[in-house]
C-alpha cells in the first residue's frame, strides 16, 4: 500500500502495511497519548551541531515511542487500566530545526495540519501560529 493511501483513509492497525508505517512514525503524531500527567523538557543545544544530531538520531531516538507501541499501550489500558511505560516524544522549534542546521524547505509546515484543524474550528494568525 502507498503511503499516500496510509495518510487519505482511516489507519486499519491489523494491516501489516499500516503496522510498518506506524512503527517508523513517532507517537503523538497520529493521535494524542492522552496521558493524564505530562512532564516537558526543553532545552537548547551548543555550537556542536554534529554532536546534537548524532545525539538525536542514536541516544534519543532509541527511547521514542513509535505510533505503533502508543497503539499497544493503549489497549493494553483498556484492557487492564495498566499505566504501561511512559511515554517519551521529541519535538523541535523553528529555532532548533534552524541551530541544527535543516534547511527551511525540509522542515514540516503547519499547513499540512490546516484541513483537519479547519475542522476543529482552529486558523491561523498572520505569524502562521495556530489560533482558534
Amino acid at each position: 500500500m502507498a503511503l499516500i493511501d496510509l495518510l487519505n483513509n482511516p489507519l486499519d492497525t491489523t494491516q501489516a502495511d499500516a503496522r510498518a508505517f506506524m512503527q517508523r512514525v513517532q507517537g503523538n503524531i497520529l493521535k494524542g497519548h492522552a496521558r493524564a500527567h505530562t512532564a516537558h523538557v526543553f532545552m537548547t543545544f551548543n555550537a556542536d551541531v554534529q554532536a546534537a544530531r548524532a545525539w538525536i538520531a542514536d541516544a534519543l531516538s532509541d527511547r521514542l515511542t513509535s505510533a505503533q507501541a502508543q497503539d499497544q499501550q493503549t489497549q493494553l489500558w483498556k484492557a487492564t487500566r495498566d499505566l504501561g511505560a511512559p511515554f517519551f516524544a521529541f519535538f523541535l522549534s523553528y529555532q532548533g530545526y534552524v541551530q541544527l542546521g535543516i534547511a527551511d524547505w525540509d522542515q514540516p509546515r503547519q499547513q499540512q495540519a490546516a484541513p483537519a484543524l479547519a475542522d476543529k474550528g482552529f486558523g491561523h494568525s498572520a505569524n502562521g501560529a495556530v489560533v482558534r
